[in-house]
């Protein structure tokens, strides 16, 4: 219990909230080789059903196909093809204070009325814009769990390897959580090691400019490190600041200055996973429990509290 409110401070993540422990506290399999998780559960039930992989697949392949289409502005209705904007209106009429059998009932009443009706829909109910958007946000946090904890359980198989895999993961998942805390994302005050990382790179856009990855990594590792080391101390702001680099590297690499210097500045796009979403504006908490059989996750239970109401679900994780 003492190392996991270590951990939460360290990185800024409420205690409840369960986090990857780091590569070097990992138990290796009894008979398989790759490292392991504790297991939570000693059944695997709900999450084996014979249709888990067209569930999981299903979901990953909606989110791809919304990561792949722009995100629309504030002002725009919600649609199936693209994830809300961060900063859109989410404000609905609540269950409590319009129940949906007052809906229901209102409609049947207002049936004759097509114009009275459509504006009746726009603002309670499923129907209505704020909660469409919320519907969506929701379906982004069941999505981007399932691809962070399988990308945790892939980590787990070749970090023997190459342990890096597993830091990324780990690191990644982390910046999740605290992305979904972050309920003032407009005013960028809680700013993450990979903010700092991007910052540190947009300021040596020139000396980064038409540089490899390996280059780039080198450049930026040791100047990332020191920046880290007050909060994280040096031994993990080290594993941390290689990987912040490594990260930038890929996405720098062979560029002109310019596009150096735009690629590095903060920014919040849900369609990627190293970047912050902005979505823990519209969210109050989250809890992500998961389920973890055979050391490795095999699903996860998700809650997210809204203000007033909370939705919830059990979503499968990647894990053969």
């Amino acid at each position: 219990m003492e190392k996991r409110f270590e951990a939460a401070t360290r990185e800024g993540v409420s205690p409840s909230m369960w986090i990857p422990p780091e590569w070097s506290e990992l138990k290796t399999h009894d008979t398989k080789p790759r490292r392991v998780f504790v297991d939570t559960c000693k059944r695997v039930d709900p999450f084996e059903d014979d249709d888990v992989k067209e569930r999981i697949d299903a979901m990953v392949a909606d989110g791809k196909r919304k990561d792949a289409n722009p995100v629309k502005s504030p002002e725009s209705l919600p649609d199936d093809n693209s994830w809300p904007h961060p900063f859109a209106d989410t404000s609905h009429v609540d269950e409590s204070e319009f129940s949906s059998d007052d809906h229901t009932t209102l409609g049947d009443r207002l049936s004759s009325d097509r114009h009275l009706l459509t504006k009746l829909h726009g603002i309670v109910g499923e129907s209505s814009p704020g909660m469409k958007r919320l519907t969506g946000i929701f379906n982004w946090i069941l999505y981007r769990a399932t691809v962070l904890m399988g990308d945790l359980n892939q980590g787990l198989k070749e970090g023997l390897k190459d342990p890096t895999k597993y830091e990324t993961a780990r690191f990644n998942y982390i910046e999740f959580l605290k992305d979904l805390d972050d309920h003032e994302p407009e005013k960028g005050t809680k700013k993450s090691p990979r903010d700092i990382a991007r910052q540190i790179a947009a300021s040596k856009a020139a000396e980064l400019q038409n540089k490899s990855c390996d280059q780039i990594t080198e450049i930026l590792a040791t100047g990332i490190e020191q920046r880290l080391s007050p909060k994280l101390g040096k031994q993990h702001a080290e594993k941390r600041a290689w990987c912040l680099a490594k990260e930038l590297g890929g996405l720098l690499k062979n560029q002109p200055h310019e596009k150096v210097k735009a690629l590095s500045g903060p920014k919040l796009d849900m369609r990627k996973k190293w970047c912050a979403s902005g979505y823990g504006r519209a969210i109050k908490w989250t809890c992500i429990d998961p389920v973890i059989f055979d050391g490795q996750i095999v699903g996860t239970r998700v809650v997210a509290k809204w203000n007033p109401h909370e939705c919830s679900s059990g979503i499968p994780i990647p894990h053969k």
